[in-house]
């Protein structure tokens, strides 16, 4: 069993996310399309602690390289049942929520990578975002190199805080 999440994350524009998405569409590559709905924990000795509604999950991502890019990810599913007492029990060891972040996302499956294009609702910069993730960062990287942009764009920099950090920073520069 592999604990680890390796993976990429770019903010990209509106031009290539459109483009990416009809670039994978014209390959008869269908995404699951959906929604999550993600409430966040400050949580000490961990880069994210979640629980994300639309898959019953609750997450751990501990940063033990320094990077989002190879990571520690344990996932542990939580009975329908149990999520009222689950989420009562987060709260009393970590406080309330520190963010809820809800995506729309479109997961597509090529090979061994899997890749993300999502919006994040809550986002007033209106960001639109690519991840690339697989079991190795060869693979990541292969993907990647494979990805084809319009004319005058190209990969954006690579993200290097995860998206919780992300928003949860912008939350508290506005406080």
């Amino acid at each position: 069993m592999n604990n680890r999440e390796i993976e990429k994350k770019f903010i990209v524009s509106e031009n290539i996310y459109n483009d990416l998405y009809s670039q994978f569409e014209a390959l008869d590559l269908f995404p699951i399309v959906g929604v999550s709905r993600d409430i966040f924990y400050n949580a000490p000795n961990s880069d994210v602690c979640r629980y994300r509604e639309n898959t019953e999950e609750f997450t751990i991502k501990v940063n033990d390289k320094s990077t989002i890019i190879d990571r520690i990810e344990e996932n542990t599913k939580i009975d329908t049942n149990s999520k009222e007492s689950f989420l009562r029990s987060l709260s009393i060891l970590f406080g309330p929520p520190s963010l809820i972040l809800t995506k729309t996302f479109n997961i597509f499956t090529f090979g061994e990578c899997v890749v993300s294009l999502y919006t994040v609702r809550e986002d007033k910069k209106n960001r639109f975002f690519l991840e690339v993730e697989s079991s190795s960062l060869e693979n990541v990287n292969e993907f990647i190199e494979t990805l084809t942009f319009p004319i005058g764009e190209s990969l954006p920099e690579l993200q290097t805080k995860s998206l919780y950090k992300l928003f949860l920073e912008e939350k508290n520069e506005e406080t």
